[in-house]
C-alpha cells in the first residue's frame, strides 16, 4: 500500500491546469517534476510533455495523452499518460520513435506505485476460516485488486530492459508517435511529440544510465 499511495500525489501533481493561451505560457516543451511521498520519502521524478508550461508546471488537457520518462526510487519507468484535471484510463498504448518498431505497453506492465489506491477492504480476513484459506483468499483478492487498479490507471508504463531500449531510442530519435489502443483501430487515440533539447536534458537530470 505503501507504493501505491504515491501515484495519488503524483496524479495531482500532473493534473492540468484550467487556462487558456496567452501571454506568460511557452508552447509545448518537455519539462521535469519531482514529488517526494510525505509519508515513506519515496522520489518520483518525471521528464514529461504538456500543451505549455508555466513557472509553476505543465498544462495538459482533458481527453489527451502525453508520453514520460520517470524513475521511482532510482528504478526507470517510461510510457502514456493522460491529461487534464479528470485524467482517464490510459489502457494499452503504442510507443514508436522514428521509423524503429512500435513498442506495445499495456496494463499489465505498469509497475505498482503508478496505480490509483487500491480498496482498503483487499486485505480483511473473513471471519470463521482457516489462517490457510484467509492467506489465499486474502491474495486472490489482491491480485484481482491490482488487476482492476491497472484497468483504471491514466498511466500506463513499462519498466526493466524493455523501459530501457526504448528511452534508449528517444534519446537519439527526433520524435515519437504514441496511440491508445482502443477495442478497434478508429476507436485509438493517437499524438506526437518532437525530442529537442529539453528532453535530452530532462533525462539527464535523472541520473539515468542507458
Amino acid at each position: 500500500m505503501r507504493l501505491i499511495a504515491c501515484a495519488g500525489l503524483l496524479a495531482l501533481a500532473l493534473a492540468g491546469c484550467a487556462t487558456t493561451e496567452g501571454v506568460g505560457f511557452s508552447g509545448p516543451q518537455w519539462v521535469v517534476t519531482q514529488q517526494r511521498d510525505a509519508f515513506n520519502d519515496s522520489i518520483t521524478k518525471m521528464v514529461t510533455f504538456g500543451d505549455y508550461s508555466t513557472s509553476s508546471g505543465i498544462i495538459t488537457r482533458n481527453f489527451r495523452y502525453y508520453p514520460f520518462v520517470g524513475t521511482y526510487n532510482g528504478e526507470l519507468f517510461v510510457g502514456l499518460r493522460s491529461g487534464g484535471r479528470q485524467p482517464i484510463p490510459t489502457g494499452t498504448v503504442q510507443i514508436r520513435v522514428d521509423d524503429q518498431p512500435a513498442w506495445t505497453i499495456t496494463p499489465s506492465d505498469t509497475p505498482l506505485y503508478l496505480l490509483p489506491p487500491a480498496n482498503q477492504a483487499a486485505g480483511a480476513s473473513v471471519p470463521g476460516v482457516s489462517p490457510e484459506l484467509n492467506a489465499q483468499v486474502k491474495a486472490l483478492t489482491e491480485q484481482s485488486m491490482q488487476q482492476v487498479a491497472r484497468s483504471m490507471s491514466p498511466f500506463t508504463a513499462v519498466t526493466g530492459d524493455k523501459a530501457k531500449q526504448l528511452v534508449g531510442q528517444m534519446l537519439a530519435g527526433k520524435r515519437i508517435i504514441f496511440r491508445v489502443v482502443g477495442i478497434n483501430q478508429s476507436a485509438s487515440t493517437a499524438g506526437q511529440a518532437e525530442i529537442d533539447q529539453s528532453f535530452i536534458n530532462g533525462v539527464q537530470s535523472l541520473g539515468l544510465n542507458i
